[in-house]
């Protein structure tokens, strides 16, 4: 998260540094995932 900040919005990232780990805390993530099922079989 950190470093999507300082890559693609430094300004805001210069505002959080200070106090990243209070902040990181805060966040609210909403994974989302995909999934392709490309073959199937027995694994021995």
């Amino acid at each position: 998260m950190g470093r999507k900040l300082i890559a693609y919005y430094p300004q805001m990232w210069d505002m959080f540094k200070k106090n990243w780990g209070s902040h990181y805390q805060k966040i609210k993530f909403e994974p989302s995932v995909h999934v392709k099922i490309i073959n199937t079989g027995i694994i021995n």
